[in-house]
């Protein structure tokens, strides 16, 4: 049985592409214009972020997408007053939709975090290396038009000692397209 169907596998694979070597379609392919979408672009915010107790957060990230596959980098700084600073850096890869007016993206990827050297829980401190690698994700959803937008970004980043997560409002500035 395993090689009757190794046997026909190969065939399939052999004759099919030919039925379609010889054709065309009926478009003259000189003046079909290419669906491909290409767009950078930068984006800033400040808003609220926790690793522990909330605190201040800035986000900076930049962006390249070519149709929906997306990569890039961000880098996040959770302030904290009352707990600890905790800020991360990462490289990122995901999927985004970008439409006329709106973007919606989801990235995920490797990220560096860091912060204070201790950490403090029921009522023991312990220390911790300085800098770990952990994983980030980030979620953006914007408006915009050609070359600035207005947005929404959430993180969450971890690693083994620390985690981080939250939201900024952002500015978006770059190429989104017309």
């Amino acid at each position: 049985m395993n090689r009757a169907f190794l046997a026909i596998s190969i065939l399939c694979c052999a004759v099919l592409p030919l039925s379609a070597r010889g054709q065309t379609d009926q478009h003259d392919s000189s003046r079909t214009r290419s669906t491909r979408q290409q767009n950078a672009w930068l984006s800033g915010g400040v808003g609220i972020g926790t690793a522990g107790i909330a605190g201040p957060t800035g986000t900076v990230s930049g962006w390249y997408s070519n149709n929906s596959l997306l990569v890039g980098a961000h880098v996040v700084d959770v302030v904290g007053f009352f707990g600890p600073e905790v800020h991360d850096t990462a490289l990122l890869v995901g999927l985004c939709d970008l439409r006329r007016h709106t973007l919606f993206l989801i990235a995920a990827g490797p990220a560096k975090l860091g912060g204070r050297g201790y950490r403090y829980e029921n009522g023991v401190t312990a220390t911790i290396p300085a800098s770990e690698i952990g994983a980030a994700l980030h979620v953006e959803a914007n408006v915009h038009i050609e070359v600035i937008g207005i947005g929404v970004d959430f993180f969450a980043a971890r690693s083994n000692n620390r985690s981080l997560k939250g939201a900024t409002l952002s500015l978006q500035l770059g190429w989104f397209g017309s």
